[in-house]
């Protein structure tokens, strides 16, 4: 099984987060693998280092594609009506960036790690809320 990484761990590796890298590193280890990003903490990420220097750009640029990227399929869109649907009528309205990730993490067959705690609400994806 390999390894979904979240945009909040992104952030928090970028930042040193001491207990975060430990717990990535334990993962990655246990996984035998490094990770792998949906397309939409690419584009979160992307975004969010655009107002910083070009050089901090660059050099942040270098970092995040040292993940896997996770490109949608055919079935994406399948998974997430799946789960809008089923959220929907239970009454919770989920963000599509959030139906993104759970989609692909459960199309992949990968675990989630993360640092959001709404995460707890998708029980078809296995999760490590760190």
């Amino acid at each position: 099984m390999g390894l979904i990484i979240d945009t909040s761990v992104i952030i928090d590796i970028e930042n040193k987060v001491e207990s975060t890298i430990k717990k990535i590193y334990n993962l990655s280890r246990l996984h035998n693998e490094k990770g792998s990003i949906s397309f939409i903490t690419y584009y979160e990420f992307m975004y969010g280092i655009k107002k910083k220097s070009i050089k901090n750009q660059q050099r942040l640029i270098l970092k995040i594609k040292k993940y896997k990227l996770l490109n949608t399929t055919e079935k994406t869109p399948e998974i997430i009506l799946e789960l809008k649907y089923k959220y929907d009528k239970l009454g919770m309205i989920l963000p599509l960036s959030d139906l993104i990730i759970a989609a692909q993490t459960k199309e992949h067959n990968h675990l989630l790690v993360t640092k959001d705690s709404h995460f707890k609400k998708f029980d078809e994806i296995k999760k490590e809320i760190i």
